[in-house]
């Protein structure tokens, strides 16, 4: 039991490795030095912590970026799955970093518990486990800052487990909610993996119960259709009440968001080139994590012995191919079919063709522990045939990466590695064939080279920052601004002023980062900005070339339009030729403009004049999270500069009134004479009927683990 216990301490090698940085970010080393994890995580953990702490509340809606959205109803809000609280208590590097690692190990232990109720020894189950958690892919994505992403897929290997003790115990209803909990986390956690990992799951469970009817109860095998089935439809149930505070909310936003743009090219976004098949076998060092195909070359030698030996009932075949329909579809526009695949309902959900490659770690991750276990067999040799076919494909990318090295006349680290790395197992190979080394020992020694080789290429394509440098980007252009008086918000036409830096300082945009924004907001923009909507967009604005400084260059904002949103300063990398637009600071590369047509927050104004004119008082406000209090003096129209949605509520001295929306996007208030107090507070009835649903399945979940164990 202790030596096992020991055994199993390899999985905490991310932790080991990251230790050391564990106080910095991690950033793609040469593709970006943008991060989702300090631009929109780091920021979102930031106004929990102040709303929890300062207001000890929630914060449903969020003030921070794009002039207000449905906080409760964002995928990266972080509000509905526990382990995320960490970071929401205690934002910094450290913590997020903890969570992440937490999750790698948790995909590493997933993965090995599945591969020994696949009937693999403990040795290869563990070693498919450490490969799945230090898989290059998860790991750029770490290095991008897909911070819930990362999450969702560690959690998929435990679905997989799920799933097969359930098919295991014979369809057993003890069994049954297991995989419907696991599915409802990975969709707290993140719900746009939700559609990746149930294909995975439905296909698992289909193929899996096919091939294990054999060995059930013949009662139990007649039955096994019927009960993966209807267990599956009981099991979806379970995952969408555990989740309901995600999708529910989710659904309305996104019926109102921007995503009508989406066209198929835009759910195409970064297909794999095709050229880039190659890193499958040299990896691409600090390249964009979509592109990261790399399993490591260790990896992929005995991922092609399981291919060769493929042992009967092993389910090798169901990987492979899984392998190749994810590799084909992360080519996306760049093979012909595939964008016609995702115009299909439900794929047209989906978006980044390259995440299903996700799934062909997971798939490779497997059929690596078959071939390890293979390799470590007592007494087995390599065929003949695979030993051919190994030197074939070794001379051939070592020639390769001989020839790139020629051709590029630098001594890139790519290529020295891929030759270094299948020479070694070309030796490894030659060892085992000869028997010169115990069939264990030469286990471990392979075990270390693939960690050598996995981690090395983690680390090479990674940078780690300190947080003190991450929080200085932009920070005297935000202490300037945090020194003026008045309550106003900002825009930037060149992402001038990062978020993480804006969220510190408690900067409010009126542009920003998010897959989801409102319709009416970004139809609002384009005439506030200049900047014509071409596609959907996760920007506001739209980066078309991902060159920010230059990208809107050609394009002058509407002073007046920015100012009905409350925007005082605008932050250009370039100049703006606009007489409503004053010049009044430079900050390093950065022009500080104020905008002479600014209004406040909110405002009254006869109704008959165009919006913002004929303004006859400024009422004082108090902002809180989800709320504003505003005592006014009527008559005349309220205008609040805060954009509507589904969920606000309006009480005019404490009696409830409905919110008069204004040109589409406002919200106010018609008045009448006299001093009169108002409240604007954000209680969407979809959270409070989410939170119902989940608290019902959680307790019916708990009763039948309860009764189960009972009759256990």
């Amino acid at each position: 039991m202790k030596k096992k216990l020991w055994c199993w301490l390899i999985l905490l090698i991310p932790l080991v490795a990251l230790a050391p940085v564990i106080n910095q970010f991690a950033y793609m080393r040469d593709y970006s030095t943008f991060s989702d994890l300090t631009a929109t995580f780091y920021s979102n953990a930031l106004q929990i912590h102040h709303a929890v702490f300062q207001y000890h509340t929630l914060p449903l809606w969020s003030d921070t970026i794009l002039s207000g959205f449905p906080f409760a109803a964002d995928t990266q809000s972080g509000l509905w799955y526990l382990p995320t609280w960490l970071p929401n208590l205690i934002p910094s590097a450290a913590s997020f970093n903890l969570i992440l690692v937490f999750h790698l190990i948790l995909a590493g232990s997933g993965m090995t518990l599945f591969l020994r109720r696949e009937g693999l020894s403990d040795f290869a189950s563990l070693a498919g486990g450490v490969v799945f958690e230090l898989m290059p892919k998860l790991w750029a994505h770490f290095g991008a800052g897909h911070y819930t992403l990362l999450i969702a897929v560690c959690w998929t290997p435990w679905l997989l487990f799920a799933q097969k003790e359930y098919i295991l115990s014979g369809f057993a209803w003890k069994r049954i909610l297991f995989p419907g909990i696991v599915f409802g986390v990975i969709i707290l956690s993140n719900p746009i993996w939700a559609p990746f990992a149930a294909l995975l799951w439905v296909a698992y469970a289909l193929v899996a119960g096919v091939m294990n009817r054999k060995t059930l109860p013949s009662k139990a095998n007649s039955r096994w259709l019927l009960k993966t089935v209807g267990g599956g439809l009981l099991q979806g149930v379970v995952a969408l009440l555990i989740s309901a505070p995600v999708w529910l909310p989710l659904m309305e936003f996104t019926q109102l968001s921007s995503r009508i743009l989406m066209t198929t090219s835009d759910n195409m976004l970064a297909s794999l080139p095709s050229l880039y098949l190659v890193n499958l076998f040299i990896p691409n060092i600090g390249g964009m994590h979509e592109w990261v195909v790399y399993l490591g070359v260790f990896t992929l030698f005995l991922i092609v012995l399981a291919l060769w030996e493929n042992k009967k009932g092993s389910l090798t075949w169901f990987w492979a191919i899984l392998i190749a329909i994810c590799l084909l579809i992360s080519l996306g526009t760049n093979l012909p079919l595939i964008p016609y695949l995702f115009r299909l309902p439900f794929f047209n959900l989906l978006r980044v063709p390259t995440r299903f490659y996700f799934l062909a770690c997971m798939a490779g991750s497997i059929l690596f522990a078959h071939g390890f276990e293979t390799f470590i067999s007592a007494g087995k040799k390599p065929a003949t045939g695979f030993k051919r076919l190994w030197i074939g494909i070794s001379f051939f990318i070592i020639l390769l990466s001989i020839g790139m090295l020629f051709v590029t006349q630098k001594w890139e680290l790519q290529y020295l590695w891929s030759i270094v790395a299948f020479t070694l197992t070309l030796i490894i190979l030659l060892l085992w064939d000869k028997s010169r080394i115990a069939p264990a020992i030469l286990g471990m020694v392979v075990a270390g080279l693939i960690c050598v080789d996995l981690l090395g290429v983690n680390f090479l394509g990674l940078k780690f920052r300190p947080e003190q440098q991450v929080y200085a980007e932009g920070a005297d252009i935000a202490a300037f601004l945090k020194s003026q008086a008045g309550v106003f918000r900002v825009y930037s036409p060149s992402y001038s002023l990062p978020e993480q830096t804006a969220a510190r300082f408690g900067i409010q945009q009126a542009d920003g980062i998010n897959p989801l924004m409102l319709m009416s907001y970004v139809d609002f923009m384009e005439s506030a900005t200049g900047i014509p909507i071409r596609h959907y967009s996760v920007t506001m604005p739209d980066f078309p070339s991902n060159l920010t400084a230059t990208d809107n260059a050609a394009y002058t904002p509407d002073a007046h339009l920015l100012g009905l949103l409350n925007v005082r300063f605008v932050l250009s990398e370039f100049d703006l030729s606009s007489s409503d637009l004053s010049l009044v600071k430079n900050m390093g590369s950065t022009r500080i403009y104020e905008n002479k047509q600014w209004l406040p927050r909110a405002w009254v104004q006869r109704e008959t004049t165009p919006l913002g004119d004929g303004i006859l008082s400024v009422p004082d406000i108090a902002t809180t999270p989800n709320d504003f209090k505003i005592d006014a003096t009527g008559p005349g129209q309220l205008v609040l500069s805060e954009v509507y949605y589904p969920g606000w509520k309006m009480y005019i001295d404490g009696i409830e009134q409905p919110i008069k929306i204004i040109d589409g996007i406002f919200m106010g208030a018609d008045l009448t004479g006299g001093n009169l107090s108002l409240d604007f507070i954000f209680q969407p009835s979809l959270i409070l009927i989410a939170l119902i649903l989940a608290a019902i399945a959680w307790t019916g979940i708990v009763v039948f683990m309860v009764f189960a164990g009972k009759n256990g």
